[in-house]
């Protein structure tokens, strides 16, 4: 069902990109209260993030908070105006956080420098959002194959590496990422097939799960890392 935004409403004047979640559309400077709203959990995390990173062995993981806080704002944008331009800054901060894993372990693999890394990632980053711009219809598509080569493949190679140097690495917190991505896909397509569904929840509903659900996994993400300490010494 594509959603019917009101003419004269705020945002009107740019180019409107309806999302295609449950919560019913508002004649409003935001027009997805609970879907908005919702994003400060990106940004709580990121703040936590980065007082965590003030100091220490993993200073060097701070990037991470900046992600988690350009995503909340980026999909907050989307979601409050439904605009095309709110849709590239939405697509923007999962890309970054998406490319941010990717370069991550490319580290870990090969152990690149840092400045070959800051290339590659801003590269990526950039290959990412035109296709987002010229090709929207895989955008989707698009992100979930980088998240996957950085999240399976990588991590895959990494840990049989691993085994057969008989390098100990703990897992718990990136088995705490994938259940609650996976809890939070399975809310995402619940709510986006109208399978639980009230338009009319301006609160809370499926998509708003979602955000808060990602939200805690990038926090899940950088409890795993900053195991990786010994990273801050590439140069």
């Amino acid at each position: 069902m594509i959603k019917q935004i009101p003419e004269y409403c705020p945002w009107s004047s740019l180019k409107i990109s309806p999302t295609a979640f449950c919560e019913e559309t508002l004649c409003a400077w935001i027009r997805q209260p609970a879907n908005t709203w919702s994003n400060l959990a990106f940004i709580i995390v990121g703040i936590l993030i980065l007082r965590r990173t003030r100091s220490g062995s993993d200073v060097h993981f701070s990037g991470l908070g900046w992600v988690a806080i350009v995503t909340g704002i980026g999909s907050f944008f989307y979601h409050a105006s439904e605009t095309w331009i709110g849709a590239i800054a939405d697509y923007l901060g999962m890309y970054l956080g998406s490319t941010y894993m990717l370069t991550m372990n490319l580290h870990r693999y090969f152990m690149w420098p840092r400045r070959v890394l800051t290339f590659i990632y801003w590269m990526v980053l950039a290959v990412l959002l035109m296709t987002m711009i010229y090709f929207p219809a895989i955008s989707r598509v698009v992100y979930g194959t980088t998240a996957a080569s950085s999240c399976l493949v990588l991590e895959s190679l990494i840990y049989l590496r691993n085994k057969r140097n008989h390098r100990v690495i703990q897992y718990r917190w990136l088995g705490g990422v994938w259940l609650l991505f996976t809890l939070a896909y399975l809310v995402w397509i619940l709510d986006e097939s109208r399978v639980a569904c009230d338009p009319q929840n301006h609160y809370f509903n499926g998509h708003a799960l979602w955000h808060v659900l990602n939200a805690m996994s990038l926090y899940f993400l950088f409890r795993y890392y900053r195991q990786f300490a010994w990273m801050n010494r590439s140069k």
